[in-house]
């Protein structure tokens, strides 16, 4: 009778066990489904943070101006210099420059994408991050908005650097 209790036992134990296998495979696919549709989110929330941004440029309330191509409105400038961002543009200018020459874009905007892009992965280091929280703070921007200007002004540096002259690109 033992042994049938225990052989009972077994076969339950492989069908529960069984069960929750399944069941913990099937929540792994739905948290890496929603791990996936976060990482959209976040996307299309910098997206929209950026026309939004555009937006208050055309009006003259933004760091970046609206028209094309960007710019740098006065407020950007100051917080260029201000917020340290451009002593890191520079400091990484030449790494920079050379990783972007390797993809041999020639069109200004796949160049400003690129940049874009670059500098939305370094605002996403922490060590980065720290450098410029306390002035995103005290002046009431985003980290996230400090590195945009960052990226303009890096894009500057590279079209100039490649032969392009955002003089031609306004007409």
């Amino acid at each position: 009778m033992k042994y049938l209790f225990q052989k009972i036992g077994d076969v339950i134990s492989t069908l529960l066990l069984g069960r929750l296998k399944e069941l913990i495979i099937r929540t792994d696919e739905k948290v890496k489904r929603i791990d996936k549709d976060f990482d959209d989110l976040k996307k299309d929330i910098k997206s929209i943070d950026r026309r939004v941004g555009r937006i208050e440029g055309k009006l003259g309330l933004g760091p970046i101006a609206g028209d094309s191509p960007l710019h740098l409105t006065e407020i950007g400038k100051k917080i260029l210099n201000e917020s340290g961002i451009k002593k890191l543009v520079d400091e990484k200018k030449e790494e920079l420059l050379n990783e972007l020459k390797k993809k041999n874009f020639t069109h200004p905007y796949d160049i400003q994408e690129w940049c874009f892009k670059k500098f939305d992965e370094l605002s996403e280091k922490p060590e980065l991050q720290e450098l410029f929280k306390d002035y995103a703070f005290k002046k009431g921007y985003s980290v996230s908005e400090i590195f945009e200007i960052g990226a303009i002004y890096f894009r500057d540096i590279a079209l100039k650097e490649l032969g392009f002259s955002l003089n031609n690109l306004k007409e």
